[in-house]
């Protein structure tokens, strides 16, 4: 999130806790998640501590749809209990709608980057190890015989 400002850093971590939280309050979902991340239940906390780890609940969200509109569920009708005027209502919603609409764009654009690094990545590990084939099967065929 470089080049943004302190509010919206702070507004995308607090979206990504209340994600968290509402991928917690249902036993299937959370074991989905844990068992999607490889992290442990005891291990949550501190996991939630590390950089990426926020990023990566709201990846995890952005990746189903389902999980995605439950929760925008879950948010709108936490908002609609609000009490506010209707003209506040409308601008809150508005703007909520606005800022989700950015935030699943840089999702995806982030995701796309990821792609592209973990496609790189395999290309590497790809050419290491037709490097290590070529130098290790001269050798190979030397124990053979």
């Amino acid at each position: 999130m470089k080049g943004r400002g302190k509010g919206e850093r702070e507004a995308a971590e607090s979206m990504a806790i209340q994600a968290l939280s509402y991928i917690a309050s249902d036993g299937e979902r959370l074991s989905r998640f844990l068992a999607l991340t490889g992290i442990g239940p005891d291990e949550i906390r501190s996991a939630a501590a590390q950089p990426g780890f926020l990023i990566g609940v709201l990846e995890y969200l952005a990746s189903d749809e389902a999980l995605m509109i439950g929760f925008a569920a879950g948010a709108i009708a936490a908002a609609l209990m609000t009490p506010k005027t209707g003209k506040q209502m409308r601008r809150e919603l508005k703007r909520k709608a606005s800022d989700l609409r950015d935030r699943v764009d840089e999702w995806t654009d982030q995701a796309g980057d990821f792609r592209e690094k973990a496609a790189e990545f395999a290309g590497k590990a790809q050419d290491w190890a037709d490097a290590a084939k070529e130098r290790v099967g001269p050798l190979a065929k030397k124990f053979r015989s």
